[in-house]
């Protein structure tokens, strides 16, 4: 995914909200190069990055659609024995 890819994503996921994205490309003086794309959202209140665009992108779904948190009815907690002082 390219750049301007990216814009046109991030607007259609979320609109006109405050966003940013960040695009960084690292020379290694070993020869590798390194890139790290990331996504700003002002309402997910978050840097979301990845190596690449769909890295970043899973990072901030998962940050907008977390997963329920499993409740445990209060009958199954453990009950702490009664101990005097």
């Amino acid at each position: 995914m390219k750049f301007a890819d990216a814009e046109i994503k991030l607007s259609k996921i979320r609109g006109r909200c405050h966003r940013s994205l960040y695009y960084e490309k690292t020379y290694n003086t070993d020869g590798t190069i390194v890139t790290k794309c990331s996504i700003y959202v002002s309402e997910q209140a978050g840097i979301y990055s990845g190596h690449d665009w769909k890295e970043a992108f899973a990072e901030l779904r998962k940050a907008m659609n977390p997963k329920p948190i499993e409740e445990i009815p209060v009958e199954e907690y453990p009950r702490p024995e009664w101990q005097p002082y």
